[in-house]
């Protein structure tokens, strides 16, 4: 009996009172419907964790217990890498490409920055893989040190690009993780004000101005 007693007492000490996040998702609702009351030491955070990387746009979720009674969630977003404007559509739409190679289409509540790079479809279907050719590009630049705003305009499956005043001759689009390699290599030895095109007569993929 004593023992029940101090069970129930140790319960009610510690039972979660508060749920906190950084900021609204959809499955929030479901997530304090799940802790509130319940003791904070049976509270599983990689469970709820888990449960909040089912969102496309969470990259990742940290969940902490703050003794006696609160549960915190920080959660991080993936990342805008680009904005995408479809131009096959009577009224061009615009996406946001995410880290994951996620699109999600842009609001008109949003604002968009200049700062943006851009991929602009003329025409053409789009392979299913495309949009993850182009995150290794941003990414492939990001690692690197520097923010390359670059212009993509997908034509069918040709691809070129402007950065600044200069124009670069993609190809075909992939292979883009590499191409951006090469491209940061050759704009940290050699300024090139006209056009860049990309060799592949040597067994290492280069770009030349």
């Amino acid at each position: 009996m004593l023992l029940v007693t101090s069970l129930t007492l140790y319960s009610n000490e510690y039972s979660v009172i508060s749920f906190k996040t950084n900021m609204p998702n959809d499955f929030n609702w479901a997530v304090s419907e799940r802790v509130l009351g319940n003791s904070i030491h049976f509270v599983d955070t990689e469970e709820i964790r888990k449960i909040y990387l089912q969102d496309p746009d969470i990259e990742e979720a940290q969940v902490s217990k703050i003794y006696p009674n609160v549960i915190e969630v920080e959660l991080i977003e993936y990342s805008v890498l680009a904005v995408v404007i479809d131009y096959r559509y009577d009224t061009p739409k615009e996406y946001y490409l995410y880290k994951n190679a996620e699109v999600t289409l842009v609001t008109e509540d949003d604002s968009l920055s200049e700062e943006y790079s851009t991929v602009s479809i003329i025409n053409g279907s789009i392979d299913k893989n495309v949009y993850g050719e182009f995150v290794n590009y941003f990414m492939t630049i990001s690692k690197a040190g520097g923010t390359i705003t670059t212009r993509f305009i997908l034509d069918s499956i040709s691809l070129t690009a402007t950065i600044g005043e200069t124009s670069i001759d993609f190809g075909l689009p992939t292979d883009l993780g590499k191409k951006g390699s090469a491209l940061t290599s050759l704009l940290e030895k050699e300024e090139c004000k006209d056009k860049i095109y990309f060799d592949y007569t040597q067994n290492d993929l280069q770009a030349r101005c």
